[in-house]
């Protein structure tokens, strides 16, 4: 049977316990799943007037037309009412708006598909809004289309501010570096104000999976390459050593952004001669391949270092002792496997290098 790009392995997402429930929300129908499940229909057009209309914060005279053309999508109709809210637009230029828009995104199909109508429904007023945002901040502009390469779920200033501890490189924007230093600024870009009693180190937000995939389309193409490069470089600079107290927490955060990161890094780059993706393959690869190994993602944790130890004996030699590092700890991966001939190997390999770079008396 062929594999559904679209699909997610669910086991990835969940937590190792023994307690508590687990809602899973998708826009697929039929039976996809064994357990329990809840469907959430769309709204009626009362239902919807509210919800536009709390989010406008005022009465819309006409409110039909928008509501007929949402068809009791809740999160365009809340898009919409905050658009509405920040421009104090009419109904009526809304609605014209709208028809513009939705006839660009018309063009874009053979660029970028939507299998459903709602889905064009739901972008088009994401558009719209968008648009208003990077009118009124460069930065939140600069954020989404960072946010396109890391996952949908859980970003959180804590991720993104380890692009201030990442040497400044060509192509990043300096509106995507004083987000990611102050996380006052962090948060003005994504439009949150939090209560006197809220919990910043906590703060996380999440955005729609269409919305997420289209903001990754809103570079150009060298454009994306660098934020593809600064995601992974992110995630990297995140994976936290096995010694320290919240490893099994902050790992777990990590691990969606991490596959994020690796699926386009597998996709993407090929090493060459010169170790072609620079800190990518060297050090993003190797530090993703330990985050996967100590969360038992054992296929993804070996190719990521073998990619490493391709770009970092391209770069600097077999016998470089961080060339000498990713050799050892794939062996440790290949002994975890059970990959007994395979781990002897590498270990023999890792300990030929180290005798000869540092001598035999200093390998223990």
């Amino acid at each position: 049977m062929a594999k559904d790009v679209q699909a997610y392995d669910l086991e990835e997402y969940l937590p190792y316990a023994d307690h508590g429930s687990v809602i899973v929300t998708s826009r697929l129908c039929g039976g996809w799943l064994a357990w329990q499940e809840v469907k959430l229909g769309k709204l009626d057009d009362e239902q919807s007037r509210l919800v536009l209309e709390n989010n406008a914060g005022k009465r819309l005279e006409g409110s039909n037309a928008i509501i007929r053309l949402l068809d009791g999508l809740p999160l365009a109709l809340t898009q919409a009412g905050t658009y509405l809210r920040a421009t104090n637009m009419t109904v009526k230029s809304y609605v014209d708006h709208y028809e513009r828009t939705w006839a660009k995104l018309v063009e874009m199909q053979d660029k970028w598909p939507l299998k459903e109508y709602n889905e064009r429904r739901m972008l088009t007023t994401w558009m719209i809004s968008y648009r208003q945002a990077k009118e009124e901040s460069e930065k939140a502009a600069e954020l989404l289309k960072l946010w396109g390469f890391l996952d949908n779920g859980e970003l959180w200033h804590g991720l993104v501010s380890a692009g201030s501890r990442i040497v400044q490189e060509e192509g990043v924007s300096w509106s995507l570096i004083e987000v990611a230093k102050e996380e006052l600024v962090y948060m003005e870009a994504m439009m949150i104000r939090l209560t006197e009693d809220g919990d910043k180190a906590e703060s996380s937000h999440s955005m729609h999976p269409v919305l997420h995939r289209w903001c990754k389309e809103l570079g150009e193409s060298e454009e994306r390459e660098m934020l593809g490069r600064h995601a992974g470089r992110l995630v990297a600079e995140v994976v936290p050593s096995g010694s320290e107290s919240a490893y099994w927490q902050v790992g777990r955060r990590l691990l969606p952004h991490a596959s994020r990161v690796y699926e386009w890094i597998d996709r993407e780059f090929q090493v060459g001669a010169d170790g072609v993706g620079g800190d990518v393959e060297r050090d993003a690869t190797f530090e993703l391949g330990y985050l996967f190994s100590r969360h038992g993602r054992m296929n993804k944790a070996e190719k990521m270092y073998v990619r490493a130890l391709e770009g970092k004996e391209k770069a600097w030699g077999p016998d470089h002792t961080s060339t000498l590092d990713t050799v050892y700890n794939l062996g440790n991966l290949y002994w975890k496997q059970g990959k007994m001939e395979e781990a002897e190997k590498t270990y023999l390999r890792a300990l030929g290098g180290y005798e000869k770079a540092v001598g035999p008396e200093s390998v223990n």
